[in-house]
């Protein structure tokens, strides 16, 4: 018994000072390493404010900036088994991401040319699974909530739901996107299709909650939000089905195709 404690609180203690080492190591001379990666398999430039290590195989990123995409306060990255008795032999080996956390990320979609569709994502909390680093071509399977922030839009401040799969390397895409509105049902849909880095966009817009409130507003807004705030008083809600393509690369909302339809609740 006495033995048994011996080798039990050495093996403790080994450990201890292993994971001290590792965080240590991680702290000081990781971040350089991680956030260089990353900048070369993104094509952006990407700065982390902390890394450390997460327990029991993973990085645990704050503050994390992706230039012109996105923010987030955490990143967590758990990596498989395997990747990990890998490196032991082979250093310069890829790694395999087990499961990726994006927790209170903010992403802003703004183009000069496209002001009027500016718009952003706060609160965002993504999980994703199965990523090779050094990005290489595989479907990666991922789920998404968010706030949706937009001036002067009906369905702003509403939730957003969004899955499917990504592949980033070779550019294709298969996914659903929802925003809910305050009853929880769906005010805009979208399913988002991409092959080759030719993305099409299609979905349904049914407003209910029609709310406008611009600063200023022409003649003809103010008759537009008239009838449409008549029409929301009455239980009529506004409908219409859109689609326009773009470039999953160089995403852009512009040539939208409409087709509407008016119904009551």
């Amino acid at each position: 018994m006495k033995l048994f404690k011996k080798v039990f609180f050495g093996l403790v203690i080994f450990l201890l000072i292993v994971f001290a080492g590792l965080s240590f190591y991680i702290k000081v001379y990781a971040k350089d390493a991680v956030t260089g990666a990353l900048s070369s398999s993104l094509e952006r430039d990407v700065q982390i404010q902390n890394l450390q290590y997460e327990f029991p195989l993973g990085l645990l990123a704050r503050d994390l900036v992706i230039v012109d995409v996105m923010t987030a306060k955490e990143v967590s990255t758990q990596f498989s088994p395997e990747s990990i008795w890998t490196f032991l032999s082979t250093p310069d080996q890829e790694w395999k991401i087990s499961k990726l956390q994006i927790r209170k990320g903010s992403v802003e979609y703004f183009k000069s040319l496209d002001y009027k569709f500016a718009f952003s994502l706060e609160n965002v909390f993504l999980t994703a699974e199965d990523i090779i680093f050094p990005l290489k071509p595989v479907h990666t399977n991922f789920h998404l909530t968010g706030i949706l922030d937009k001036d002067k839009f009906p369905l702003s401040g509403s939730r957003v739901e969004g899955a499917g799969w990504i592949d980033l390397i070779q550019k294709d895409m298969s996914s659903r996107f929802k925003v809910l509105e305050k009853d929880d049902r769906a005010g805009l849909t979208a399913n988002i299709v991409s092959k080759n880095n030719q993305m099409r966009v299609e979905g349904d817009i049914q407003v209910r909650n029609l709310s406008f409130t611009p600063e200023t507003e022409t003649q003809e807004e103010s008759v537009q939000n008239m009838i449409f705030g008549a029409l929301s008083s009455m239980g009529v809600a506004i409908g219409a089905k859109y689609s326009f393509e773009t470039k999953m690369d160089d995403f852009k909302i512009s040539n939208i195709s409409f087709s509407g339809n008016v119904s009551t609740r």
